[in-house]
């Protein structure tokens, strides 16, 4: 600010239609303020405002609640702050101040602050037209009736400003038109002041942390770091979890800006971002991108602790990648779009996908830290190396292309499908599939793992190969023709009351258990069809159901059938028994074919 700047004369000072002339002095001013404090009242109140040897006029509020002198032009001399301080006293109905530009220099300029007196009158202050209104001391707001500030520019981009160098009210609402700007010089806390971004911009200088209660609107917010490497800006004031705000500011800055959330609501990005200092959440969501709005994220994001975590959410429409490291204790949550992760995130909350969107993993990109994915949309790990996750969910769709996904401490079931010539593992924990998968590689069950097909009802199945050394069961009502190959030491049980076919030449060297009501035909009238390997390794069979061989080739299995189920060989083909049986339900087989 020019120290400089003089006011010779003002005329009708905060009414929209003052002009003043101006002039520079190299010479500091011989007497400050210039004028001294002022009050705007009901209609009987007078205002004076006076400083040194020359003095103003008085003033009043008029029954139009505009502020005018009460002589055509008021004269005052020399340099000076101008307003020592302006209170603004009760009236009836809305009060509209309005500064317009006197001259292209003039400031209006309230040094010792401003104050809102009566908690049920609401005042208007517009600035406009390239004026500039600074109040370096604080404002103050009886609480009650917000109380607003408006600053807008004039035709050919001339811009307006308002200043404020103290604390900024409570219950102020500071909005920045177009070719408007608001600058800060200190922070606004949660409960405080809020800004409105309306095609204008919010600029602040200095270092440290600039803390914003509240900012919505679409605008710049304009961050220039004075002297120092970094700066935060913090961001909160959402109010309860089912609070929205959309953001369209412009980030831009000058060093390394960090972005910080806080508050339990939910905050929606949707400018361009200039900042590359990072992202910390710490409550609530920070979601960049909304529909068609592209707000793209640069930098790492920090999540917050289990004490303070946030979620963060990508909502672009189209397609996105983000090569930065997301840790933390928060979220990460997929709305819309396709986003590519290429970073090796260390976050611990849990992935989610929502209907329509897809999350891909390239490269070293992962989630493995990630405590579950839950899949609604479409989770791609077919261009990442080595993909693993802890556990999934969901009713979508988890496609491995000929790659492999992992799941190292899986709980609860899957109801979608999972794609592809690749394999899907059970490293550790227990995966329930509901859904019909189309996976032709291979599902692996680790030996402190289990996989269980279905839930007891219609729905669920597979067609893949199982390299098993945990547990397998397979759990239908309806039962089921399963043709793949099951493999390994692991256990086998059939349950669920249905009818199963078995097609498949498995060499399973584990038990078998056959549920009680459940039935379990190997082959089809076929050459194939069987259960257990040859020799010691051909396992065993608890038979408390029924168990169907139907073989057009001959068979012999060396493993122990036990239980009180029934054994039918229907087939053409030859069955041989070589192992020490001890079942005790019913037999039948075709004359010479057992």
């Amino acid at each position: 600010m020019d120290t400089g700047l003089c006011a010779t004369w003002f005329r009708d000072l905060l009414t929209g239609k003052s002009h003043a002339s101006t002039h520079h002095d190299t010479h500091p001013p011989r007497l400050a303020p210039l004028l001294a404090p002022a009050r705007l009242g009901d209609d009987s109140a007078d205002v004076g405002l006076a400083s040194g040897p020359y003095r103003s006029g008085p003033g009043h509020l008029d029954r139009r609640r505009q502020f005018r002198f009460r002589h055509r032009r008021q004269l005052v001399r020399g340099c000076g702050s101008g307003l020592d301080k302006l209170v603004l006293r009760p009236t009836s109905g809305q009060t509209t101040v309005t500064l317009e530009r006197p001259n292209e220099t003039s400031p209006y300029l309230i040094s010792g602050g401003l104050t809102f007196e009566d908690a049920a009158q609401s005042y208007l202050l517009d600035v406009k037209e390239g004026a500039y209104l600074g109040i370096l001391g604080p404002v103050t707001n009886s609480s009650g009736v917000t109380q607003q500030f408006n600053v807008s520019g004039g035709a050919g981009g001339v811009i307006s400003f308002i200043e404020l160098q103290g604390e900024t009210g409570s219950n102020v609402i500071y909005t920045a038109g177009e070719n408007g700007r608001v600058r800060l010089r200190t922070s606004v806390p949660e409960n405080s002041a809020s800004f409105v971004l309306d095609g204008g911009r919010l600029e602040y200088s200095g270092s440290g942390v600039l803390e914003l209660g509240s900012l919505t609107g679409t605008g710049t917010l304009a961050y220039e770091l004075n002297g120092a490497e970094t700066g935060t800006i913090r961001l909160g004031g959402f109010g309860t979890s089912d609070t929205v705000e959309v953001l369209g500011a412009t980030i831009a800055q000058v060093g390394a800006l960090t972005l910080e959330k806080v508050g339990a609501g939910t905050l929606i990005m949707t400018g361009s971002n200039g900042y590359s200092g990072g992202t910390r959440i710490l409550g609530g969501t920070l979601q960049f991108g909304q529909g068609s709005f592209d707000s793209p994220l640069v930098g790492n994001v920090y999540t917050g602790d289990s004490e303070d975590s946030g979620r963060l959410a990508f909502g672009y429409e189209g397609d996105t990648s983000y090569s930065g490291v997301i840790s933390g204790a928060g979220d990460l949550a997929i709305l819309d779009g396709a986003v590519t992760l290429s970073g090796m995130n260390t976050f611990t909350g849990l992935t989610s996908i929502s209907e329509g969107a897809t999350l891909a993993l390239t490269g070293q990109g992962r989630v493995n830290q990630s405590s579950g994915v839950e899949v609604n949309g479409a989770l791609d790990v077919s261009g990442a190396s080595s993909a693993a996750v802890k556990s999934i969910s969901g009713s979508g769709i988890i496609s491995v292309g000929g790659a492999s996904l992992s799941l190292t401490d899986s709980t609860g079931s899957f109801a979608g499908n999972v794609t592809g010539t690749g394999g899907l593992s059970i490293d550790a924990g227990s995966l329930t599939l509901t859904g019909a998968s189309d996976l032709t590689g291979q599902f692996g069950v680790g030996d402190a793992a289990s996989l269980t097909v279905g839930d007891g009802e219609t729905s669920g199945w597979i067609s893949a190969n199982v390299l098993n050394y945990g547990a397998l069961t397979f759990d239908r009502s309806d039962g089921g023709t399963y043709s793949g190959r099951i493999s390994g030491t692991g256990d086998i049980t059939l349950t669920g009351g249905g009818s199963y076919i078995l097609t498949g030449e498995n060499s399973n060297s584990g038990s078998v258990t056959i549920s009680e009501g459940t039935s379990v035909q190997l082959g089809d009238g076929g050459a194939t069809g069987r259960l257990g390997g040859s020799g010691p390794n051909s396992g065993s069979i608890a038979n408390d159901g029924t168990l169907i061989i139907n073989r057009s080739s001959a068979t012999t299995y060396a493993g122990v059938i036990s239980g009180g189920g029934n054994l039918h060989q229907i087939g053409s083909g030859r069955l041989t028994l070589n192992g020490v049986n001890s079942f005790s339900g019913g037999r039948a087989s075709r004359p010479a074919s057992c």
